[in-house]
């Protein structure tokens, strides 16, 4: 368990979780794991996160996901900002194409 091969942020992510586990069962009393043994488990993971770069791996998954959520807000907005633009340049174009009409009709009735 503790030396598995760590590939992806995936991974990394797990074991971190692993690591903030054991952390929350050092804080309660059992008495049927050891508190050295949770430390050593502990220590054991936090070293072979190092040696994996996981903090890397996880910040750069987290500015990826980032730069995801950003990217769909923004085209979002923008196609709400183009739709109403494009209801506007219609409407425009209704009323020109209107406008044209009656003035057509008015001279060539005269």
């Amino acid at each position: 368990m503790l030396y598995k091969q760590i590939y992806n942020a995936q991974d990394c992510i797990h074991t971190d979780k692993l690591i903030k586990a054991i952390q929350e069962e050092m804080t309660k009393p059992n008495p049927s794991r050891s508190i050295y043994e949770l430390r050593d488990n502990k220590i054991a993971l936090e070293q072979f996160s190092a040696q994996q770069l996981c903090s890397d791996k996880i910040e750069t998954q987290r500015q990826l996901e980032t730069a995801l959520l950003i990217t769909k807000t923004a085209i979002e907005q923008e196609k709400k900002v183009l739709g109403n633009s494009k209801k506007e340049e219609n409407i425009y174009i209704g009323v020109g194409a209107l406008v044209l009409l009656v003035g057509l009709v008015i001279l060539v009735n005269k």
